[in-house]
């Protein structure tokens, strides 16, 4: 749908409908900062001007809040820039909305945006929920895993459209 504020050109008024009915039915959603703004009709640029606000989080929370009003049981907003009051760095954010409650997971930065991140993160979160664990277990373990496998891939220098070097480090997803 769109990264970083921005839409991707595919992306059309339509589209964007269609797929807001079409996420109403799901149980989890995954969108990062951008489609969740999309999602929401949310100002990108409205709502990241307070990321330097120790309550940029709280602000995520609540434009996602409504979407649960639908038959979305859990939200997981992923990749969110922030640096909180206790952090002396900026870090990727992940927000998990589930059941009443929600949770804050962070991972540091390794190299920049690298392609196929988001898909492995879902793809632990639905096999962590699968087991009958939390989607916010789900999240952290898929973070400690992701953010190994991009120390590794900066080391080799893969490009970062190249996706990242995951596979020696599939026995962390075992337990």
């Amino acid at each position: 749908m769109g990264d970083s504020g921005v839409k991707y050109d595919i992306f059309t008024p339509r589209l964007q409908q269609q797929m807001q009915k079409l996420v109403s039915h799901a149980d989890v959603i995954t969108p990062n900062l951008t489609e969740l703004c999309l999602l929401t009709h949310s100002d990108f640029a409205g709502l990241t001007k307070y990321k330097d606000e120790p309550d940029y989080l709280d602000r995520i929370a609540r434009i996602a809040a409504p979407l649960k009003e639908t038959q979305i049981q859990t939200i997981i907003v992923t990749g969110i820039l922030y640096q909180a009051p206790s952090d002396d760095t900026v870090k990727y954010y992940n927000l998990v909305l589930e059941n009443d409650q929600i949770s804050v997971i962070s991972s540091g930065i390794h190299g920049g945006s690298y392609s196929g991140t988001g898909d492995l993160l879902s793809a632990v979160v639905c096999a962590s929920m699968v087991q009958g664990k939390s989607a916010a277990a789900g999240v952290e373990k898929a973070c400690r895993f992701i953010e190994r496998s991009l120390i590794d891939t900066v080391a080799d220098q893969i490009p970062r459209n190249d996706g990242i070097n995951f596979e020696s480090h599939l026995s962390m997803l075992l337990d």
